[in-house]
């Protein structure tokens, strides 16, 4: 197979699987997407991640249906979108009689109702509220892991303690759901995993260092899927791998053109317009941030704590810059385009800051565009073209 039909072949497998599980008396999980999902995983508990889900809808032009009736239904306007199609969804999924036709029009894999739900606050903290409200409405377990926010460059010994307790209690509260003692064996082969298929990605993404390089960050976005959801087994790596392959021995397709670096989540609904556009003005994205959030490697328990930790959106403003400029250098890049996201307001709230960060150590242009990742409401054709057309003036001037 090529990498997009393994691509396809495992994301629909995973969610196949999940559905079967569950016909079957097994547990399913609902996990925010930064976790170290082998916790669950490992003692035969299906994981599902509600964002990833919810980013297929929106890429699928289905999102505008499911936030329309989270709204309907009595949530805010300004929340999340992620969050609204997922609440959307679960409602949905409660009241099947009722909405039959529209589960059926909803173009995703359907997904199982979780026996258990567990977030990580080293994203963002609406996170915390959405999962929470869900398990008060599906009258389920909820498990929190407190990550502390890292002020500097490093964690310290004493806050990767902090959150090796809460991970060693997780398993506790797992076994005392399963019924079951954990299977620690299980856990060591899947962290195994999660390294060397993080490794695969992690080649995958220096390809953009490369000069003649065949990456589109495009790739990532679409391959993301399988480094958030499955990055503990095997057809993960495999995938990447293949993907690998196929882009070292292809083709540069735009050697001549420009190398701009995204910073934020896709625009989901309108991935194949933001990609046309920046290709028309002879931009070729290079590199992002967003998919190397999902690069953790470690060996232990200890070394998983503190990569959980460290993550590119629990660190501090002068990281971020630090980080961005140092991809965006080493990428070649000659722009940068920001998504003002509406719906993350993690992502965008020292977006200003960021961007004249970044220039002031690299020189180069930028824009800032606004948008959403799953919302098409929030976001507007005609600005981002206007956008990239300055961008590509700005940068073939400098």
């Amino acid at each position: 197979m090529t990498s997009k039909q393994m691509l396809k072949e495992y994301t629909d497998m995973l969610f196949k699987e999940a559905m079967e599980k569950k016909k079957n008396g097994e547990l399913i999980c609902w996990s925010s997407s930064v976790v170290p999902g082998e916790l669950f995983d490992a003692m035969d508990i299906s994981v599902i991640y509600p964002e990833n889900h919810a980013a297929i809808i929106g890429a699928k032009h289905y999102s505008d249906v499911l936030i329309e009736h989270a709204e309907n239904i009595g949530y805010d306007n300004g929340i999340c979108s992620y969050a609204k199609i997922n609440l959307a969804y679960t409602d949905y999924i409660l009241n099947r009689d009722k909405y039959k036709t529209e589960i059926e029009n909803c173009p995703s894999p359907e997904i199982p109702l979780p026996d258990i739900i567990v977030v990580c606050n080293n994203i963002c903290s609406l996170l915390i509220k959405w999962y929470e409200n869900l398990a008060v409405t599906l009258n389920v377990p909820f498990v929190l892991i407190d990550v502390p926010f890292i002020h500097t460059g490093e964690i310290s010994k004493k806050e990767v303690g902090y959150i090796l307790s809460q991970f060693e209690n997780i398993k506790r509260e797992i076994e005392t759901i399963a019924g079951r003692k954990y299977d620690e064996e299980k856990l060591k082969e899947e962290m195994a995993q999660r390294k060397r298929s993080s490794i695969a990605w992690e080649k995958v993404m220096k390809l953009s260092e490369e000069k003649p390089s065949a990456l589109n960050g495009f790739d990532l976005f679409n391959f993301m899927s399988l480094a958030v959801c499955a990055s503990y087994r095997k057809c993960a790596e495999d995938t990447f791998n293949t993907l690998y392959e196929e882009l070292k021995n292809a083709e540069e397709t735009n050697e001549n053109g420009m190398r701009v670096f995204w910073e934020g989540i896709a625009c989901w609904p309108y991935l194949s317009f933001t990609y046309k556009t920046l290709k028309n003005c002879g931009f070729k994205v290079s590199a992002s941030m967003y998919p190397d959030m999902w690069n953790v490697q470690y060996s232990n328990m200890e070394e998983m704590a503190a990569a959980f930790a460290n993550i590119y959106t629990n660190r501090s403003l002068d990281e971020k810059i630090k980080l961005i400029s140092s991809m965006g250098e080493k990428s070649h890049c000659d722009a940068y385009v920001y998504h003002q996201n509406r719906s993350c307001k993690l992502m965008s709230f020292l977006l200003n800051e960021t961007a004249e960060g970044v220039k002031s150590v690299t020189g180069k242009p930028y824009i800032i565009f606004d948008g959403d990742q799953t919302d098409p409401g929030n976001f507007s054709q005609g600005q981002f073209e206007t956008k990239v057309q300055a961008l590509s003036e700005m940068a073939e001037n400098y």
